[in-house]
């Protein structure tokens, strides 16, 4: 019966050992950095699951020169292994966390720098993540960090990450997803790149992906509040943004502040959701607190030939649109654009500060309502998915 025992419970470490060693040369979540084997773990679609703890320890373990972080438009758009990247600055890290708001974002970038400090930090803001209800208005103060996560979490993390059921799944998943034609994956660097967007417009067309985000981004702005002031104090998004303000300043890590270059039909969006007095009234208020803080501020947020780039008709599954892959996010060739513009030159006319946002505003005005002459088949789309979200 002893024998029989032991046998028994060697069988199942056997197993068990055997499955979490398969969960950790696969890394489904990107978390363990296993060596590359092609057809094995190049890809690890199911980094999403676990993003910022597993961003935290790849942040940890790179030690980066530079921090982007920001949402889902940073995750998609900003390429940190990019070439454009000045040498002095590399290597760079990507804390785009898809969905994140403010407060959760500078909660994030300051917990990873209990591990390491960077040299330079970019911040990407996001309008929206600054509306606020009047019954929130007054829940400002600063951001309150998590205690660093002991031996016994990241034991408990480690566990779920190997031996769980999930794990099980999410590993056969992605061995799966080796073989995909457009597979989904994080890179070491925190990079998603172009994951299922090739896939999804050889089958929709840029002009199904434009409906559908544009109905989403509808629905949300439809729903959530549509003002970023109520009241003389300062918005108690800035309360967070200006915690990340001081400390960058007390650790000497050089702050840049940039908006995103939202292409056309988000704009329109925001008009027609009733958002735009609010969307001015944010840029006011970004423009004095860069001032205030001292941190430059790049607006990237405009009307032309970029942000303008037309949508393919609907059907087409051939043509690439060069900018972006829907009205929410860019593709990395404009990433690459901020980057240098940031890196390289002092470009007066995207820094934004209280002298010249009204200019700015009304060149946004001018700039839509030109843009909506020009293509009046955007102004129908964003009238279309207004509907379809009023229901």
């Amino acid at each position: 019966m002893k024998r029989y025992l032991a046998i028994l419970a060697a069988t199942v470490l056997v197993i068990v050992a055997g499955v979490a060693g398969l969960a950790w040369l696969v890394d489904p979540y990107a978390y363990w950095n296993a060596p590359v084997i092609e057809g094995v773990n190049r890809y690890r679609p199911a980094a999403g699951k676990h993003m910022l703890p597993v961003k935290l320890r790849q942040y940890e373990r790179m030690q980066p020169n530079t921090l982007v972080a920001g949402n889902s438009r940073v995750y998609v758009g900003i390429d940190p292994e990019s070439s454009v990247w000045p040498s002095e600055m590399q290597p760079v890290y990507n804390l785009g966390l898809p969905s994140v708001g403010m407060r959760n974002l500078v909660q994030a970038v300051e917990t990873a720098l209990f591990t390491h400090q960077p040299r330079a930090l970019f911040v990407g803001l996001d309008f929206i993540n600054f509306t606020v209800e009047k019954a929130d208005w007054r829940k400002g103060g600063p951001v309150v960090l998590p205690p660093r996560p002991d031996v016994t979490e990241r034991a408990a993390l480690a566990a779920k990450l190997l031996l769980s059921l999930d794990a099980l799944t999410d590993t056969a998943g992605a061995l799966v997803e080796q073989h995909s034609a457009s597979p989904e994956t994080l890179t070491p660097a925190g990079f998603y790149g172009i994951g299922k967007y090739p896939a999804i417009i050889a089958e929709e067309g840029h002009a199904g992906l434009f409906r559908q985000r544009n109905r989403e981004n509808l629905e949300y702005y439809l729903a959530g509040p549509k003002r970023v002031r109520w009241g003389p104090e300062q918005n108690p998004e800035f309360d967070a943004l200006e915690d990340l303000v001081q400390t960058a300043k007390t650790r000497r890590i050089a702050l840049t502040l940039f908006t995103y270059p939202y292409h056309a039909d988000l704009l329109l969006s925001f008009q027609k959701a009733g958002l735009w007095p609010a969307y001015e009234d944010w840029l006011r208020d970004l423009a004095a607190f860069s001032a205030r803080t001292g941190i430059l501020t790049y607006m990237f947020t405009r009307v032309d030939e970029v942000t303008g780039e037309a949508v393919p008709e609907d059907g087409d599954t051939k043509t690439q649109m060069r900018w972006y892959w829907e009205a929410g996010h860019f593709k990395p060739a404009l990433g690459d654009r901020m980057v240098l513009i940031m890196n390289t030159s002092l470009d007066d006319r995207l820094v934004l500060t209280p002298d010249n946002v009204e200019a700015r505003i009304g060149e946004l005005r001018d700039g839509l309502a030109a843009y909506g002459k020009l293509h009046p088949e955007a102004v129908r789309r964003i009238d279309a998915a207004f509907e379809d979200a009023s229901r």
